[in-house]
């Protein structure tokens, strides 16, 4: 097959290096020529020149004075010259743009304010029709209006439309992102609104594309249609192994610090100290000031703050250990779904890979199946889970051969963006 098909991208994030939503999407158009890809996004943060050079972003602070003066809303068009690519010039403004927290009131005011379809101006139509797609990929998030834009453009070209979902909020009974007091009586109606528009979306779509198998089973039960599993990708090497000096072990955490991440951390610094006073983990990652302040404070723990993708790359082939955690409570339902992107780098890298986190997880369940790292679920396992990993070189051994075979098996983004764009070319070809 030929990646000769002209695909158009609807998402919130642009492609992007130094985004992870961005970069899990953009790893999947690896070799895809650049001509054949444009994208419709409402975050234009770091584009990934090269993936994609035709980009149409559509800003909310936009669509909100659009709204507001009753007219449509101009996009604006990321498109870079290639000779200004080699000197890494950006010469269009490319910082994001966001609503700020996530509360449902205000998730509710952006549903309307994008329901009005002030985007659907002469100017959208101009470069949807200029680039003229075969096919739309969509992915599929919280916005009900993003699935709105997304059939739009495929039902009005018809043409097909494959799905990319990495998320499960379509099975979510409260509210994903922070609680308020109104949210009992306003959930249901920005549920009952969102669930129509999947409905809508899953009746259209020709192949869905999940990330992981506890994602592609609850849908594949709520809509019986046809789908896939591709795993979040890495281009990282198998690096230098594991060391294991005494006292110079380096234990790494990369990756978000909310939704009580942190507390889970901080439980890892204290089993460390008390195994061996002189050993640590270095945790990078973005916080707030209370999160900062935690970390700051722990017994165990060394906060460094946020780094670059480039940055985190070097911190894992220079660590011996990687560990991704979750908040280890009873409230979990949020994150059910959840499959970092960390995930595929730390068992590509050749180091060991811990996973601290409740079992019913999607992560946990898929590492605990695969034998490809060390799982634990409360800190007495934790502690018994680290000395394993310090101690026993054989199981070492054993577990990094797993994951070196379950990494090439589904992480890699060479044979990723294969097996997506053979779904894309079949989706145009049985239309």
């Amino acid at each position: 097959m030929t990646n000769n098909k002209r695909v158009l991208v609807v998402s919130n994030n642009c492609f992007s290096p130094s985004n992870s939503n961005g970069r899990t999407l953009g790893n999947l158009f690896y070799g895809w020529p650049k001509e054949n890809l444009a994208q419709f996004c409402v975050i234009a943060q770091d584009p990934a020149w090269d993936v994609c050079d035709n980009y149409y972003c559509l800003e909310d602070r936009t669509m909100l004075a659009a709204f507001k003066h009753c007219k449509k809303a101009v996009g604006r068009k990321l498109q870079v010259p290639s000779e200004t690519i080699e000197h890494n010039a950006k010469p269009i403004d490319t910082q994001r743009r966001n609503i700020g927290k996530k509360t449902l009131p205000k998730m509710m005011l952006r549903e309307l304010v994008w329901a009005f379809n002030r985007w659907k101006s002469n100017d959208f139509e101009k470069w949807v029709d200029n680039f003229n797609p075969d096919v739309v990929v969509l992915q599929f998030g919280d916005s009900s209006f993003m699935i709105d834009i997304a059939l739009y453009i495929a039902q009005s070209r018809s043409i097909p439309l494959v799905v990319y979902n990495t998320e499960g909020y379509y099975f979510f009974e409260k509210y994903w992102y922070s609680h308020s007091s109104t949210d009992g009586f306003l959930f249901p109606f920005f549920k009952y609104e969102y669930h129509k528009r999947v409905k809508r979306l899953m009746d259209y779509a020709c192949h869905s594309v999940y990330l992981n198998d506890e994602l592609k089973e609850d849908y594949d039960n709520a809509f019986n249609k046809q789908s896939t599993v591709i795993y979040n990708s890495s281009s990282m090497q198998i690096g230098n192994p594991p060391k294991f000096i005494d006292g110079k072990t380096i234990i790494s955490y990369l990756g978000g610090l909310g939704h009580g991440r942190d507390l889970a951390i901080i439980d890892v610094g204290d089993i460390l100290t008390n195994i061996d006073e002189n050993i640590h983990i270095d945790v990078y990652g973005p916080a707030d000031r209370d999160v900062s302040k935690r970390l700051f404070n722990a017994k165990g723990v060394e906060y460094h703050g946020k780094v670059s993708y480039d940055k985190v790359i070097d911190i894992i082939n220079e660590s011996d250990i990687l560990f991704h955690v979750e908040p280890i409570s009873e409230d979990y339902d949020h994150l059910k779904y959840g499959f970092s992107g960390k995930i595929a780098d730390s068992l590509m890298s050749g180091k060991c890979f811990v996973l601290y986190a409740p079992k019913e997880l999607a992560c946990s369940k898929y590492i605990i199946e695969n034998g490809c790292g060390w799982f634990a679920e409360d800190k007495e396992d934790l502690r018994d889970v680290l000395l394993r990993v310090f101690n026993d070189k054989q199981e070492r051994n054993q577990i990094l051969e797993k994951a070196n075979q379950i990494a090439k098996a589904n992480h890699s983004f060479q044979r990723n963006a294969e097996k997506f764009q053979d779904i894309l070319i079949s989706a145009c070809s049985h239309f």
